[in-house]
Formats: structure tokens, C-alpha cells, sequence
């Protein structure tokens, strides 16, 4: 049996909302420059645009996301741009106007009151709870624009800035989307999260306390209801009696997160999907700390790329970006026509070589950086038409902080020492 896939359309839950409130915490890292972590997750957005020609995105990973509140629309999808007149993203969403899209976060059918929408934009966790509240006892008719859900933020105590942070990204996306540089659709198809979330009772079995079991029947129970789901583990997790029931916890959260984005990549159409979650053992938990999950797929591929490729394509010129596609355009369609790695690896060998021989380096005057923690080898796992990428130390650096600083930071001196050596592994493979 063939099984190539088709990578024309991407959707990942690296840009889930939920996912995207780390931004924020990366940037205020100690010895770490925002504009690395910015430059990074445009490197990471580069990177799938040339893995899949479009990278889906639903309305309220765009909207209601911190990394795309930070940035300039205009300036990223400049950014992203492979070509002339080349469109990366596709938006799907409730409205194709922006302003209706983000209304509809808070409106549910046939209720006289709001949604208790969890808006991720809102970092403050209280402050976020709050405006949940505030939100579910407002009558429904009392919201029709963006200002009257100010208002409803300002009324929920959340704080100014933060309020004109959101507000102004709001109004800038919705301008790029009116002046026809954003493709947006209202969405169809099923959702269909019960398929996607499999069985309780055999997630259950990976629990390691009641108290996690009693939470998973509460979550499934609520399954539908994500955001009354992301208030309740934060409490739950508050209340916790201990590491294991905090580990418990943690996996609910990963096994609804993955399922719930699984569903909507098959709403959206898409044919390849990813999830963080897969990275690091998903319920099963068999790993070690720092330790990368690759699954026995049929077939795996794998590429030797510099060890700061990523960041280093984030940080690429974007005439250079767009000239270095162009000289492989031809193998980059044929890898999305028919998935084939020999073209996939003619198509990456001038970003490689031009990564090497200009180093964008990124260890320099001895301060701590990103690449200090990234490690990197890129493994594209396939089955059927199921594609994973798997950075290993991206996901580490985007996700799980915690991870980073307790076992990675520590090697700084060893991750020096690596990448020469990895280097010079990637000279010898080019």
C-alpha cells in the first residue's frame, strides 16, 4: 500500500491558543531576547510552510492567540511569503468577517446568555476566571461589537493595557482580513470530538490517582464545554494533593487538547495533522524527563539540519528566504504532490547550506540563548496520511519551560560542545 501523503494542508495545535500562552513567559525569560522568541516562532511557521503548502488555522488560534497578538499581521505574512502574491494561511472561521468571528467566541445557540468563553489573551489567570463569570451572567443581546466586550473586560477588573493590547490586535487583523491580504472561510463539516477523544474508561487506566480519575469523568462529562474545561483543571490543579495528582491532571489536559484539535483538523479538511502532545508519550507517560517521543510509524524520514535551524529561518532576510525557495521550487511541489524524501531533501539542501556557512550564530558574548536548549533533529513520521514533525528541544522551548530550566539549561557547556560536532555532521551530509 502506498502511503505518501498529500502535504497540502497543515493543522497543528502547536498554535492553539492554550499553547500560544507561553509566548509571553518565553519572553520574559532571563538572558533571552523577545525578538529571538518571536524570530523562533516565525522560523517554526517557515519551517511548516515549506513541510505543507498552507497552515490551516482557526479562528481562535489567530484571535484569540498571544504570539499573533504580539506581531505586526502585515509585517508576518510578509514574512511568510515563499513568492510573489503567495499565501501561507487559511483561516477558518465562524464568520469570514473578523469582528463576527471574535462575537461569536461568547454567543452559543439558543441561550439568552453569553458563552463563558476563556480568552487565553487575558494572561492572568483570576482575571481570565473572572470575565468567565462575568461573561455567562450577561444577557446575550447586551454584546453586538468589540466595545461592548471591552467594557465587559474592563468590568471583570482586567487590566488596561492588557485590554488595549488585545483591542488593538483585534483591529489590526481585522484590517489586514478587509483589505483581502488574509484568506478567511466560515467553516463545516462535523466535529467530531467523541470519535477523536476514544475511551475514557481506557485513558482512565493511566491515571495514577483517584482524585485524577474523578477528574477525567468530570472532563469527559464537560467535553464539549473546552473552555469551562481550562478554568476547572487551573483549580483543580491549585487543589491538588501532590506530583502525581498534578501528573494526572496534566494528561487529561493533553488528551482533551489533542483530541480537540484532531477533530478540528478533520472539520477544516486537513490531510496532515501534528500534536505537541504526541511528543512526549501522550497518556501512556513512558518516558524519562527531556526525553523525545518518535512512535513506530510505517516510515519515518529524517533530515540532518543545523542544530539552530529553526530559529535561524526565522531570522533569514526575507528576499534571501524567498530566493532560496525559488531554486528548489520545483522539488518542494513534487515533495507536497507525492511526499517523496528525496525531493523533500534536494528541496532543503540551500537552507541548510546557507544556515551552516553563515552560522547565524546565536551563542555569542557568552549570554544564554535559545539555541543553548535546542537541540535539534527533525524526524517527519508518516502513517497513511498522518504526518508528525518532531523537532526534538523546540517543542521543549516553545512548551514546557519548566522542562527546560530544570534539565537543560544545566548543559550548557555539553550543548556548546554538540553543536560543533553537529555541524560538522551536516557539512558532511551536504
Amino acid at each position: 500500500m502506498d502511503n505518501s501523503p498529500s502535504l497540502k494542508r497543515f493543522f497543528s495545535d502547536i498554535y492553539d491558543s492554550v499553547q500560544q500562552r507561553n509566548f509571553p513567559i518565553m519572553q520574559q525569560l532571563e538572558g533571552i531576547n523577545e525578538s529571538d522568541v518571536t524570530d523562533l516562532w516565525i522560523g517554526r511557521m517557515r519551517f511548516d510552510s515549506l513541510i505543507s503548502r498552507k497552515i490551516v488555522l482557526t479562528d481562535a488560534q489567530l484571535l484569540d492567540g498571544c504570539f499573533f497578538a504580539h506581531v505586526d499581521p502585515s509585517k508576518l505574512l510578509r514574512r511568510l511569503q515563499r513568492g510573489y502574491n503567495d499565501e501561507i494561511l487559511e483561516i477558518k472561521a465562524r464568520s469570514e468577517d473578523l469582528e463576527e468571528a471574535i462575537l461569536g467566541f461568547v454567543k452559543k445557540r439558543n441561550s439568552s446568555n453569553l458563552s463563558g468563553f476563556s480568552f487565553s489573551l487575558i494572561l492572568d489567570t483570576s482575571e481570565r476566571s473572572e470575565v468567565v463569570s462575568m461573561l455567562k451572567n450577561t444577557k446575550a443581546e447586551a454584546v453586538s461589537s468589540l466595545q461592548d466586550l471591552e467594557s465587559i473586560f474592563e468590568n471583570s477588573n482586567v487590566e488596561r493595557e492588557n485590554i488595549e493590547r488585545i483591542m488593538a490586535a483585534w483591529r489590526q487583523w481585522i484590517e489586514v482580513a478587509q483589505e483581502g491580504k488574509l484568506g478567511v472561510s466560515r467553516w463545516q463539516g462535523s466535529f467530531d470530538l467523541d470519535i477523536a477523544l476514544g475511551s475514557l474508561d481506557e485513558r482512565k487506566r493511566t491515571l495514577q490517582t483517584d482524585e485524577g480519575k474523578s477528574i477525567a469523568d468530570w472532563v469527559y462529562k464537560n467535553r464539549y464545554n473546552r473552555s469551562a474545561i481550562d478554568i476547572y483543571l487551573n483549580e483543580q490543579q491549585k487543589l491538588s494533593r501532590g506530583e502525581q495528582q498534578i501528573r494526572d491532571i496534566k494528561k487529561i489536559e493533553g488528551w482533551l487538547n489533542r483530541a480537540y484539535n484532531l477533530a478540528l483538523s478533520w472539520q477544516h479538511n486537513c490531510d496532515n495533522f501534528e500534536s505537541v502532545y504526541d511528543l512526549y508519550g501522550g497518556w501512556e507517560d513512558t518516558l524519562k524527563e527531556g526525553e523525545v517521543s518518535v512512535k513506530p510509524f510505517e516510515s519515518n524520514l529524517r533530515l540532518s539540519l543545523p542544530s539552530n535551524f529553526i530559529i535561524a529561518l526565522g531570522k533569514m532576510e526575507d528576499s534571501l528566504y524567498r530566493d532560496l525557495f525559488s531554486r528548489k521550487r520545483n522539488f518542494f511541489y513534487e515533495w507536497w504532490k507525492n511526499g517523496n524524501s528525496d525531493d523533500l531533501r534536494r528541496a532543503f539542501e540551500p537552507f541548510a547550506k546557507e544556515i551552516i556557512t553563515n552560522r547565524y550564530a546565536l551563542i555569542l558574548k557568552g549570554k544564554k540563548v535559545i539555541s543553548e536548549v535546542m537541540p535539534m533533529v527533525s524526524v517527519l513520521c508518516f502513517n497513511n496520511h498522518l504526518l508528525h514533525i518532531i523537532i526534538g528541544g523546540v517543542y521543549i522551548g516553545l512548551f514546557t519551560i519548566e522542562k527546560v530550566l530544570s534539565h537543560s539549561v544545566k548543559k550548557t557547556t555539553q550543548r556548546i560542545v554538540q553543536l560543533g560536532e553537529e555541524r560538522r555532521d551536516v557539512q558532511k551530509y551536504y
